[in-house]
């Protein structure tokens, strides 16, 4: 049975039609991110925001959860939190099921980031509320991909750098992985992109669909990222 589950995991090439992705980046103001939809770590002005209306947001601080809300922009939605810090956001977007060339498919973002960053507290560990998940590991400097709550080998990762470069990141036999060297200032931003193709069918708003890509985001500053 595991190794059936196993094998309907796969990842694949890149997908033209998720060039876009759900990202929380965090603003000079305590407390404070922008949720975009972008192939970066700006705003995207040519793509329309209410694309990601759907998207269901969630905070949490190191007692539990947090309040937040979502106010609609030109080009972002504005996640406030009650200014109590450090904090952990995310949001969960199920886009919609698409048919790209003959390819069906359910298209899946999750996001997520840490307002007020401590070292000490015990956030980026794994959060419930995301099916597939960028995490820190116990061992400092190092990552790991969870899909459904347990370590995967299964995901594509992708770092995307200060200078907007991105760098294809291979995950070890643990489903672990460092960054590397990444020139840029501390208070540089960067994003991590977890990639997962469930192979499972279904049917949503009456489009069917053949599989399931999941795209998970997190956005963190580089001081923090070691």
């Amino acid at each position: 049975m595991k190794k059936l589950f196993a094998m309907s995991l796969m990842f694949a090439i890149a997908d033209p039609a998720a060039a876009h992705f759900v990202w929380l980046v965090p603003t000079a103001n305590v407390g404070e991110a922008l949720m975009i939809f972008s192939d970066s770590l700006e705003p995207d002005a040519n793509v329309p925001i209410a694309k990601i209306a759907q998207t269901k947001m969630y905070a949490r601080s190191v007692g539990g959860p947090a309040e937040g809300k979502r106010m609609e922009q030109k080009d972002s939605y504005l996640f406030r939190t009650n200014g109590k810090t450090p904090v952990e956001i995310a949001g969960v977007c199920e886009y919609g099921a698409l048919d790209k060339k003959g390819q069906k498919y359910l298209l899946v973002y999750y996001a997520k980031t840490i307002l007020g960053e401590n070292a000490k507290d015990p956030l980026g560990f794994g959060w419930d509320k995301l099916p597939l998940e960028i995490v820190r590991t116990k061992t400092p400097g190092t990552f790991a991909v969870l899909w459904q709550g347990k370590t995967t080998t299964k995901a594509e990762v992708t770092l995307l750098m200060p200078d907007e470069e991105t760098r294809e990141i291979k995950l070890d036999a643990k489903g672990q992985f460092q960054l590397g060297e990444i020139k840029g200032g501390a208070s540089s931003k960067i994003g991590l992109r977890a990639k997962l193709i469930e192979t499972k069918a279904g049917e949503l708003a009456g489009k069917k669909y053949d599989e399931v890509r999941h795209y998970s985001t997190w956005t963190l500053e580089l001081k923090n990222a070691k």
